[in-house]
Order: C-alpha cells, then structure tokens, then sequence
C-alpha cells in the first residue's frame, strides 16, 4: 500500500516535473513561437484572399463567356426575325425555325454535358476535405463571394440577356413551318403525280 502511494506521488512529481519544463521550454522560445503564429495568420489571411479572388474569378469568367454565348444567340434569332419580316416567305420562316432548333440543341447540350456535370463536381468538391477548409479553416463561402456586386449585375445581364433570346425566340415557331413545308410538299407531288 505504501508503495502504491509512493508511485503516485512520484508519477504525479513527474508529470509536474514535465509541465514545468514544457513551459519553460515555451518561455525560452516565446519570441519564435509568436513570429511562428503570425507568419501562420498573414498565410492563413493570403490564403484566403487567394480563395476568395480564385472563386470570384472562375465565377466572372464564366458569366461573361455566357454572356456572350446568349449575346450570339440574341443576335442570330435577331437576324432570323429580320429576315422573317423582310421576306415572310417559307424559306425565311424554316430559317428561323431552324436557327431555333439549333440553339435549343446547343442550350440543352450545354445543360446536360457542362453545366449538370460542374454543378455534381462542385457539390461533391465542397462537401469533401477541401470544402471543410474552405469553410471553416480558410472562412470562405461560395455563397457569400457569389453575392458581390460585379457577380450579381453580370447575373441581372445574363438574365435580362436568356430573357430577350426567349421573348425574340418564341416569334418563330419550331414545328409549323416544317409542317407547312410537309403538306407543300406531299401536295405538289400528288399535283406532278397526276
């Protein structure tokens, strides 16, 4: 029992005996350590600048670049209703049929193979190691970076600009110049076959 007790104290000496010297050890080296500490603040603060402009970048990027894709689309769905209006023939208005076939193609293909896929990988990017950094070590939300002034008036351009294509867009119709163009057809042949 004695021994016991001896063994306590002399264990409970010795883990004294190490916190004493742990904090020695941090006195001696208390300037090191504080340098070590603001080096790892000014990196962490960097870092987080270096996130935020990152997301703030790649996000511009590729509002401006749809922005330019729906200017292009604005501006051929354009021409087609000029051309509609100049020569309201068939021709024109298959035209403009067919220019609206192409862009719903590319705006759809868009949607299935470019824009569905980053939105998977981002998910699953933020929801692994690296979102948890962002998050809580860096202190950086994609949400709150999206919020910024720039990126919210280049949304409101590319909205006002996907808004137009489709006020310009649903001018034409997609299926009744083809069908025109079918029974014109089948009616002229029965007229040569006779």
């Amino acid at each position: 029992m004695a021994i016991q007790g001896y063994t306590r104290t002399r264990d409970r000496l010795l883990y004294l005996h190490r916190v004493i010297w742990i904090f020695q050890r941090l006195w001696t080296y208390r300037n090191e350590i504080f340098l070590a500490i603001q080096v790892l603040s000014a990196l962490r603060k960097t870092a987080q600048e270096f996130a935020r402009d990152y997301i703030r970048k790649q996000v511009e990027t590729r509002l401006r670049k749809q922005i330019w894709v729906v200017l292009g689309q604005i501006a051929l769905l354009g021409l087609a209703f000029l051309l509609t209006q100049v020569s309201p023939g068939l021709p024109s208005v298959l035209l403009a049929s067919m220019s609206l076939w192409v862009l719903t193609i590319f705006n759809l293909y868009q949607l299935i193979f470019s824009t569905i896929p980053e939105l998977v990988a981002l998910h699953r990017t933020l929801k692994g190691k690296i979102g948890y950094a962002m998050k809580y070590f860096l202190e950086v939300s994609v949400v709150t970076e999206l919020l910024r002034l720039n990126v919210l008036f280049l949304f409101v351009c590319l909205a006002l600009g996907i808004s137009t294509r489709t006020v310009v867009g649903a001018a034409f119709s997609y299926c009744d110049p083809w069908v025109k163009l079918w029974n014109g057809t089948a009616h002229s042949s029965r007229l040569n076959l006779k």
